[in-house]
């Protein structure tokens, strides 16, 4: 069955936002100045517009509260979840703010959710906001070059980001927690190549505490996997293990063809028989 969907979806990393919660599987695309939240390939829950005519180029959903925080190329917005108690679930504005420091932040704003609320805004400044209450900036680190990814990982204990045409991939290890004090230390994951994609493995549940867990892929089409090590040993994260996708599918394609193959082989010797 297909749906008709309000506007045409924009096209980016950071256009598309999916996660669980209240025991519901959402989805949130932006189009133009508004963005629209799915709970299902095809129902609309609601289509959010604003009076700011600016594209909207970022969108981030918060599994752990609902929330869901959206940037144009200078404000950033949170929206809050109410009335899902009532069965008419909507979100509502919490609060908006300036981006920080708009040194080439156009078009490459980049917005991940940690645990407590805790988002990260990434383009030539990694800035971490607190959103319970009225938005409060709790760390801010300035970058030599723009982000073109960032993710903060699921209890906020680690940030990876990495540049245009980066072999290095920048891993910021958590410290401290609070508001008050937030201290991070920093370390590299060097790869033989441009890192094209990162992502933190996701808990099984939003309130389990794991090890973390980065998966880096580069144009070398192989697939780096790297846990977490002892708080306080000096190496942030060891490559655990890698995975060669040319390999990969090039012995799948093999034994798709060798099963079609015998198929059809068998399916003669059946013809001849009889």
């Amino acid at each position: 069955m297909r749906a008709v969907l309000p506007g045409r979806p924009k096209s980016g990393v950071y256009a598309l936002a999916t996660g669980f919660w209240d025991s519901r599987h959402f989805n949130v695309y932006i189009t133009g100045s508004a963005f629209t939240i799915l709970c299902d390939p095809g129902t609309i829950v609601q289509t959010v517009y604003d009076e700011d005519p600016a594209h909207l180029q970022a969108v981030a959903f918060d599994e752990w509260s609902g929330k869901i925080a959206t940037c144009t190329d200078s404000v950033i917005r949170v929206y809050k979840p109410f009335g899902q108690s009532e069965d008419a679930l909507k979100w509502g504005l919490q609060s908006s703010f300036l981006i920080p420091d708009l040194r080439d932040a156009i078009d490459n704003t980049i917005l991940s959710w940690g645990t407590s609320e805790e988002l990260l805004v990434a383009h030539s400044v990694l800035c971490m906001y607190s959103t319970a209450d009225e938005p409060n900036s709790i760390w801010t680190k300035t970058l030599p070059s723009p982000s073109k990814l960032a993710e903060i990982s699921y209890d906020s204990a680690y940030i990876a980001s990495v540049g245009f045409h980066d072999r290095l991939v920048k891993v910021w290890r958590r410290l401290t927690y609070g508001a008050e004090d937030v201290r991070f230390d920093l370390a590299y994951l060097r790869h033989p190549d441009i890192v094209t994609s990162i992502r933190w493995r996701k808990p099984y549940h939003i309130e389990q505490t794991v090890q973390n867990v980065l998966y880096t892929a580069c144009v070398d089409n192989k697939i780096r996997i790297w846990t977490g090590s002892d708080p306080h040993a000096p190496q942030q994260l060891n490559l655990w293990g890698t995975i060669d996708l040319a390999s990969a599918f090039r012995e799948q394609s093999l034994r798709t063809l060798y099963n079609a193959t015998r198929f059809s082989t068998e399916n003669k010797i059946t013809l001849l028989s009889t």
